[in-house]
């Protein structure tokens, strides 16, 4: 795999953050900091290009915060941003939101969703999500519980049209 690693901070000696993982070659990386209003946690969104079958897509990658709706809302809003400027509008997005309702989800323009509110899946995968451009589909969205995180994995197929 090609991999990119995007650090959110400093911590016990090493870094803490996200990491894009690619089974096809990873370019033009790019980390941006997202905000963090009142001091709390510092929190980031990777992104990464890779080319599928003739079409550019951009990852992203982030964590975000856990503190407080108001910071997840500045955060989504970057994010957003950074959506709009992906080649051909081709992106995958996923990430730990700590969301604590769907509704806040709405705050992303434009994006089709591996777990949304109308799938009877687990509650916390209110906060693990993957999103895509509207011109993919995810599809085969499965769990599949590991002892190394206090999450489990969220692993979903993308279909991704040809051009």
């Amino acid at each position: 795999f090609s991999y990119a690693f995007f650090p959110s901070m400093r911590i016990a000696g090493g870094q803490y953050g996200n990491a894009i993982l690619s089974a096809f070659p990873i370019s033009n990386i790019k980390l941006t900091e997202l905000p963090a209003p009142g001091g709390i946690e510092p929190r980031a969104l990777g992104q990464a290009d890779i080319i599928v079958n003739g079409v550019p897509v951009r990852l992203f990658a982030t964590h975000l915060s856990y503190e407080s709706a108001e910071a997840r809302t500045m955060q989504l809003n970057e994010i957003n941003k950074a959506l709009s400027t992906a080649p051909s509008r081709s992106f995958l997005l996923g990430g730990d939101f700590n969301i604590s309702s769907y509704s806040e989800y709405a705050l992303l323009d434009g994006t089709a969703s591996a777990c949304a509110d109308d799938i009877p899946t687990k509650e916390y995968l209110m906060i693990d999500n993957i999103f895509s451009d509207t011109s993919k589909m995810l599809k085969d969205v499965r769990i599949v519980p590991t002892k190394f995180s206090d999450h489990d994995l969220l692993l979903c197929s993308v279909l991704i049209p040809h051009r």
